[in-house]
């Protein structure tokens, strides 16, 4: 049996928050508007830290709703610790820019403007 994590390079969560996922993920492919699946999904696939899944699933949510600022924060928060060149820069900033009109946060626009600064000052141009 192959594990459900094969496409992802981080090491996977305990079994029972992959079932938790498996779990979610079958939900979601029965019911794709269901808001609370979408959220525990994009909460266990964080917990495991299975970024690729992690990230493809909040791309899929965001399909279908309006993210929350902590959901965006937390999105963001994931990018930026991932970031290591600077098409990433470029990458958060995109999604920065996604983020502040789907949720209008002055603390976004705060942390949108920290991180850009931050991160150019520290990667190669």
């Amino acid at each position: 049996m192959s594990s459900p994590s094969s496409s992802d390079s981080e090491a996977p969560g305990s079994d029972a928050e992959l079932l938790t996922i498996q779990s979610l993920e079958a939900a979601l492919a029965c019911n794709p508007a269901d808001y609370t699946s979408h959220t525990n999904l994009l909460a266990s696939l964080r917990r495991a830290k299975l970024r690729r899944r992690l990230r493809a699933a909040r791309e899929a949510m965001v399909q279908r709703f309006p993210l929350t600022e902590q959901l965006w924060r937390e999105w963001l928060e994931d990018e930026v610790a991932g970031a290591s060149s600077v098409e990433d820069v470029d990458a958060i900033g995109t999604l920065y820019e996604q983020a502040v009109r789907d949720f209008l946060s002055v603390p976004l626009w705060q942390s949108y403007i920290e991180v850009r600064r931050s991160m150019r000052a520290v990667l190669p141009h």
